[in-house]
């Protein structure tokens, strides 16, 4: 059932066209595989109040992040990456 909604989601965005600026396409498979919660892990390592985020909740940021690039991954093989990547002058 999960599965079905997410294609169905994936689905629905696609026929949108979905569009992401490839530097930003760049930067989130930058931080793919655990890097951004490590990131997070660092730089919330240093405030007063530490920990800011718990265990649970980096993993929850790194399960977001997998769907999102899995999302845009099969937007590009749908519609072709010329038409969900753009270039913005700014990549």
């Amino acid at each position: 059932m999960k599965r079905l909604l997410s294609n169905v989601i994936t689905g629905i965005l696609c026929g949108l066209l979905f569009r992401l600026r490839r530097k930003t396409w760049r930067q989130l498979n930058l931080v793919k595989n655990g890097v951004l919660s490590e990131v997070l892990r660092e730089i919330l390592s240093g405030e007063p109040i530490a920990p800011v985020l718990n265990e649970p909740t980096y993993v929850a940021i790194d399960r977001r992040l997998h769907k999102i690039i899995d999302t845009v991954n099969r937007c590009i093989q749908k519609n072709g990456i010329d038409n969900v990547l753009i270039d913005d002058g700014y990549s």
